[in-house]
């Protein structure tokens, strides 16, 4: 490959990678807040249908739990950080 033929394949890559990044903000942007109840049920339920497959018994939602992850998750958010808790 020659210097042109390489400058043009890089020239490709950064207009891609930037067309991209444009995409994907203007995607972000337009989006409303989740539905944290629903994102919930539905990884439970889909998280359920693969345990069975392994005649595993169904899990269920548990308060304290989602109350207990989502403040460690709000944690993380607020200090920019990405650990795991020190708790059981």
């Amino acid at each position: 490959m020659n210097r042109k033929q390489f400058l043009r394949v890089v020239y490709v890559g950064l207009a891609t990678i930037i067309l991209l990044g444009i995409i994907n903000s203007n995607s972000v942007m337009g989006q409303r807040g989740i539905n944290l109840s629903t994102l919930r049920s539905t990884s439970l339920s889909k998280h359920n249908t693969y345990r069975s497959t392994h005649h595993s018994p169904n899990m269920t939602l548990s308060s304290s739990l989602n109350n207990s992850a989502q403040s460690w998750a709000n944690h993380l958010a607020s200090n920019g950080i990405f650990q795991h808790s020190k708790t059981n």
